[in-house]
């Protein structure tokens, strides 16, 4: 476990969550997956995995943090220049039992949930993620783990995903009111 810093970094400037410099995290490599929390927090620790993109060349980020996407940090309540903790934790130990993705005003066929289920695989899904595959944008709404909804955790083989897609709910509605 190691106690850093934590600053935020708009999404749109990184195409990734996390990010930190490797001169200062040597034992986190590419594909780990690494836990954030505050020590004095009452809320859910987030779960993200280092990407090749995560790494940060040069010294753009000082000794000791990580910069997380703003949105990201603002939903599990990471607060800005505050200590956070960063373990490595094993992918089974935060696995998903189910995965439920949400749609709009898109149509996806079998054969394309099928291949973004399988590009899932091996990554980390935490509520309210956007989800970009081949044209197709989902949003994460609900996960399980071990019986219990929970806020983020790793896509393994075994994890379940479902799709639903909410302008079928409102046109229902519509249809029943009707």
């Amino acid at each position: 476990m190691k106690v850093c810093k934590i600053w935020t970094h708009n999404p749109e400037s990184s195409e990734t969550d996390l990010q930190l410099n490797q001169k200062y995290f040597p034992d986190i490599s590419i594909g780990h997956v690494v836990e954030l929390y505050h020590p004095d927090g009452d809320y859910s620790r987030l779960l993200l995995k280092v990407s090749e993109k995560s790494f940060i060349e040069g010294e753009q980020l000082q000794k000791d943090v990580v910069s997380i996407a703003k949105p990201v940090a603002e939903h599990f309540h990471l607060r800005m220049y505050k200590d956070v903790h960063v373990n490595i934790v094993d992918p089974k130990d935060v696995a998903l039992d189910l995965v439920e993705l949400t749609y709009k005003d898109q149509y996806f066929s079998r054969a394309d949930m099928w291949r973004l289920k399988q590009s899932l695989f091996n990554s980390v899904m935490y509520l309210t993620k956007k989800i970009v595959f081949a044209e197709m944008k989902a949003q994460v709404n609900e996960l399980w783990s071990k019986g219990e909804r929970v806020a983020c955790g790793a896509v393994t083989e075994d994890t379940r995903v479902t799709f639903r897609s909410s302008t079928a709910q409102v046109n229902i509605f519509i249809q029943m009111s009707a």
